[in-house]
């Protein structure tokens, strides 16, 4: 089903040939229209309420974000950029062996919902130039368009050698002592710092970036190493049942969408509507 083109067209002819099953008589053809628009009706109600808890779900997420990083007494506040290096030198590998085994990471190996989904095994030489360098336990950003707005980001983790590159599209943010990894990482997640680092995209329509200076003077606060370990365990209970009702809302639209299809199916085998109660 396709032109010359790119353009995907449909062959009038093929339409045309194709064969149906109807019944002759107007009245039973009325009959399962009316039965397949009746089941129909009460899937469409199953499905928006299905999509109406996916909404809160994600409400609820963003919700619980913000209240974990609410500044409370004794907290300190500092910029990402005193709390991490961002885009760490390469220095640390240039006297190695470029023979050294490395992982390698490109965007698409890294999921919308922050996960490393697979690495490729590299030498160091094959990677060591024109591509970003990063450790285990550094921070993962997509920082180009739509990767960003899609939330790539993920913490790098048993990395071959415990050394990895990736795309240069990435910012990767290398905590000091003072915050943990996931600390950076759910930060980065909170909606008033993905709205602020959308609204400071600079570039080509297309090509737009996240810009550097608003990465680095984003403010954090920072408690202490045990509190935010503490409320990083809270943050992944919560999103851990969020998970879990997700995941059961995406199986009931899959099979509202399997419903659908088996409700034409039947119909037009003549098994959604007996022909005797059609008769009557």
């Amino acid at each position: 089903m396709a032109s010359a083109t790119t353009v995907s067209i449909v062959n009038k002819s093929k339409f045309e040939k194709t064969k149906i099953t109807y019944p002759e008589s107007l009245s039973a053809q009325s009959a399962i229209v009316s039965a397949i628009e009746t089941q129909f009706t009460r899937l469409d109600a199953s499905v928006k309420a299905l999509k109406s808890v996916q909404q809160k779900l994600e409400i609820y997420r963003k919700a619980v974000l913000k209240k974990a990083f609410e500044k409370r007494e004794g907290w300190e506040e500092k910029r990402i950029g005193e709390v991490c290096i961002i885009n760490p030198s390469k220095i640390e590998v240039k006297d190695l062996d470029e023979k050294l085994e490395v992982s390698f990471i490109p965007m698409a190996y890294v999921s919308e919902e922050g996960k490393i989904m697979k690495m490729d095994k590299k030498y160091l030489k094959e990677v060591n130039k024109g591509f970003t360098f990063f450790k285990n336990n550094d921070v993962l950003l997509a920082k180009i368009t739509p990767c960003f707005e899609n939330g790539k980001k993920a913490i790098a983790d048993k990395l071959i050698n415990g050394i990895g590159f990736g795309t240069t599209e990435f910012y990767v943010f290398r905590p000091n002592n003072e915050v943990i990894s996931k600390w950076i990482y759910y930060n980065i997640s909170r909606e008033d710092f993905r709205a602020l680092a959308k609204r400071s995209m600079g570039g080509a329509v297309g090509q737009q970036r996240v810009s550097k200076d608003m990465i680095e003077n984003f403010k954090i606060s920072v408690p202490s190493i045990s509190e935010q370990t503490l409320i990083v365990q809270s943050i992944e209970s919560k999103f851990s049942v969020i998970d879990k009702v997700a995941e059961a809302v995406d199986k009931g639209l899959a099979k509202a969408e399997r419903l659908r299809k088996a409700i034409l199916k039947y119909a037009f085998e003549g098994k959604l509507v007996r022909m005797e109660e059609v008769s009557k």
